[in-house]
Parts: structure tokens; sequence; C-alpha cells
């Protein structure tokens, strides 16, 4: 069962992984598959920063227990929104 502790948008005081760019890889998903500029210019950003959220950027942070473990997925928004889009998330 999946439960959601924390669902919210902070401000990086430190590196992290960008999850949603994980996802975006692993989905198979490239600049080719953006469907206008707005999608490419979010794709190009998180490349240019190796697909990592630096500090001072904003990024979402979803804490939630699944089988008993406490898992935290951290994303850049925009990355986070074209995964949403594209239906990445299992709901």
């Amino acid at each position: 069962m999946y439960t959601t502790l924390s669902d919210r948008t902070h401000v990086a005081r430190k590196t992290y992984n960008c999850d949603a760019s994980v996802l975006w890889h692993h989905a198979g998903y490239s600049l080719l598959d953006c469907k206008n500029k707005e999608q490419r210019l979010i794709v190009e950003a998180a490349e240019a920063d190796h697909w990592k959220i630096l500090p001072g950027q904003l990024y979402h942070k979803i804490v939630s227990v699944f089988d008993g473990r406490i898992w935290t997925h951290r994303a850049r928004v925009g990355m986070q929104y074209l995964c949403h889009i594209n239906g990445l998330f299992e709901e």
C-alpha cells in the first residue's frame, strides 16, 4: 500500500539527483520527444545541470510509505511536469 506523508515544493540547499530525470531516461524519452519549445528548454536545462537539482533551484519533494518503507522522491519542477503529462507516474 502507498501512503503519501508529504508533498511539497522546496528550494534546494544542496545538490540532489532528479528522480524525474531518471524516470524520463528509463522510459526512453529524449529531447526529440518534446512537443514544443517550452518542453525542450526544460530538458535542455536539466541536461546542462547533469540531470541534478542544484542549490537554489525549486524542486518537488514527495515523502511516502510503500510496503512499510519510507521513500523520498525529489524532482526538478519542470521534469516532474514532463513526466506527469507523459503518463510516467503511477497513480
